[in-house]
């Protein structure tokens, strides 16, 4: 292999790299192989058409497996597929609206502060929701 070549191998992993990891432990070589083997056989398409064409279909994989998990019949909610994931950004949701919070009370602002504190207990109420369910399971 040519350094050049070596190069646009490192640079076609970096790409298929967005790609959902377990897509990627499927079909991740046999990209790669047909993109280095289209890239030997001549400059048919660009560089960059062939990376904007990986990225398109990150985003397309994506969407798909985000579809296959909102459709999933063996669990009702996303929440209980990936319950610490959910904890985590509803805790931390409730964190940024509580400094969102603090910072309209400073200004004055006190009944939108209290109108965000009620989208805070909402968040930690569903966080710990979550948290009970997932330790039933």
């Amino acid at each position: 292999m040519t350094e050049s070549s070596q190069a646009l191998e490192r640079r076609y992993r970096r790409l298929l790299r967005l790609y959902p990891r377990s897509y990627r432990e499927k079909h991740g070589e046999e990209l790669l192989g047909v993109l280095m083997t289209d890239e030997s056989q001549g400059p048919r398409h660009s560089r960059l058409a062939a990376s904007l064409d990986l990225l398109r279909g990150a985003i397309l994989v994506h969407t798909r497996y985000w579809w296959e998990m909102r459709a999933a019949t063996e669990h009702e909610r996303l929440a209980v597929r990936h319950p610490l994931f959910v904890i985590r950004v509803r805790l931390a949701v409730a964190v940024w609206l509580c400094v969102v919070s603090a910072v309209l009370w400073s200004r004055g602002y006190w009944w939108l502060g209290a109108g965000v504190a009620v989208f805070i207990v909402v968040h930690l109420v569903l966080a710990g929701r979550t948290a009970a369910r997932y330790r039933a399971e």
